[in-house]
């Protein structure tokens, strides 16, 4: 058989835990001591690795190892440190990529059409014209990180991401940082689901840090979101232009039951997380920042404003907490479509632009706000709105603001008033709000952000120990 051969120090099965690795040979180690015995007398133990591609960079070249079994259905095409693969649809059991080494002018591209294993052994990948790593197959992806791995695109790239993942990629293990200089860092065409690790995603160019077909899971590890001209975290609908968006389970949601996520845009108009559908928060720790200010969209012909967190659905959490700020003209820190429950877990927003102004339209800073109600049944809500005009609780005009259990306080330029629910509340105007200072009402306190002062605020507190 015309096939390469591959070191016996490369053996594994597909990667499908959650361990953390500090090198391959952990990572491989941990794989063997599953393996079950094969009845086949005729099979050899010592025999080279089963199902296993092998990619070492260096400098401007590559080694690429394949394993005898499968040799004859792998397809490889290479100019220098440029590798690129396809696997033969008769391969019907999951293959596993190991990518290693340094090349500063190299890339990996793969199609196929079953399920792979990807493990990123410290790598260090950068390609100046297409993405560093575009997996095409469409099927599930586990991607291994052990060590810590790095991936560059340049910013003449040609292609929508730096790494691109054509199919529903499962993250874990040790740490990953993807810059994206064209468009985005990491591109998913399906289910995104991270248990651990670090993810690091970095987009200057015109896209998003971390841009999702379908939806969004975080178990837990860090992940963190960094864009300049685009959207932190953008989930959108799968299948939406094909009328099968509602196919898919909790297509356009971001999921967050873990870990830690942070998230955060410059750029006027945008959003540091932003979904098609509903935002779940039920344990992670999120955090979600914009800076830049509104703007006028000339192809929806209406204002556009920066949003902590923008949900085209709902907005709910039960446990876990999320930090809002948003800093900019118009900026908002929670905005949604439909309704916003609160249940548990901590909520913390600060505004603290004027109010954009565009022709005789203009976008208000408010703090928490939805086209319909918010519902506020436990937990801690503390918001800080902008005085010019921010509103720290706003429910839309046919909707109510109900709150029935949990702690609440709320200051604003505009007064937030609960229409509904069964926990007592008291109101105040005028109040002045020093920046960094503590304040106390009705026996609830809460410590002022440092960005935040206001002269002359409104201020809504809601605690079991007020009586209606």
């Amino acid at each position: 058989m015309a096939a390469m051969t591959l070191a016996a120090a490369m053996a594994m099965t597909a990667c499908q835990n959650d361990d953390t690795y500090g090198s391959v040979d952990e990572f491989l180690a941990a794989q063997g001591a599953d393996d079950d015995d094969d009845d086949d007398d005729d099979d050899d133990s010592t025999s080279t690795a089963t199902y296993a591609v092998s990619v070492v960079y260096s400098g401007t070249s590559a080694t690429v190892t394949v394993a005898d079994d499968i040799a004859d259905y792998i397809t490889i095409s290479q100019s220098g440190a440029h590798v690129s693969i396809a696997q033969s649809s008769d391969i019907a059991a999951q293959v596993t990529y190991t990518l290693s080494g340094t090349s500063t002018n190299g890339s990996f591209y793969m199609d196929g059409s079953y399920k792979i294993g990807l493990v990123l052994d410290n790598l260090t990948l950068t390609c100046a014209d297409s993405a560093a790593i575009n997996i095409q197959d469409g099927k599930h992806c586990d991607v291994t990180m052990v060590g810590t791995s790095t991936l560059t695109d340049g910013t003449a790239s040609a292609s929508k991401a730096c790494m691109i993942i054509e199919g529903n990629p499962t993250f874990s293990g040790g740490t990953l940082y993807i810059y994206g200089n064209t468009k985005h860092a990491l591109a998913c065409g399906e289910k995104t689901i991270i248990t651990d690790g670090t993810l690091y995603c970095s987009s200057k160019g015109e896209g998003d840090a971390i841009h999702i077909t379908e939806y969004l899971q975080v178990d837990g590890g860090t992940v963190e979101a960094y864009a300049t001209e685009g959207d932190g975290i953008d989930i959108g609908f799968r299948g939406e232009s094909k009328g099968t968006k509602d196919q898919y389970e909790n297509n356009g949601f971001a999921i967050f039951n873990g870990g830690s996520i942070i998230a955060n845009t410059s750029a006027d108009s945008y959003k540091a997380i932003k979904t098609d559908s509903t935002v779940l928060i039920q344990g992670a720790t999120v955090s979600a920042v914009t800076s830049g200010d509104a703007a006028y969209d000339t192809e929806d012909e209406d204002l556009s404003s920066c949003a902590a967190v923008k949900t085209k659905g709902a907005f709910t959490i039960t446990s876990g907490s999320l930090e809002a700020t948003s800093t900019g003209e118009g900026g908002k820190g929670i905005n949604a479509y439909y309704d916003i429950n609160i249940s548990g877990g901590t909520v913390s927003v600060t505004t603290t632009g004027d109010t954009f102004t565009y022709g005789e339209s203009d976008t208000k800073p408010h703090g928490i706000k939805t086209d319909t109600d918010i519902n506020i049944n436990g937990g801690f809500v503390y918001v800080f709105a902008s005085e010019d005009g921010g509103r720290a609780l706003k429910a839309g005009d046919e909707g109510a603001l109900t709150i029935n259990s949990g702690t609440v306080l709320a200051v604003g330029g505009k007064k937030s008033e609960p229409s509904g629910g069964t926990q007592g509340y008291s109101l105040y105007s005028g109040e002045t709000i020093t920046a960094g200072s503590t304040i106390t009402y009705n026996g609830v306190s809460c410590e002022v952000p440092s960005i935040y002062s206001n002269s002359s605020a409104k201020v809504l507190v809601s605690a079991s120990t007020i009586e209606n």
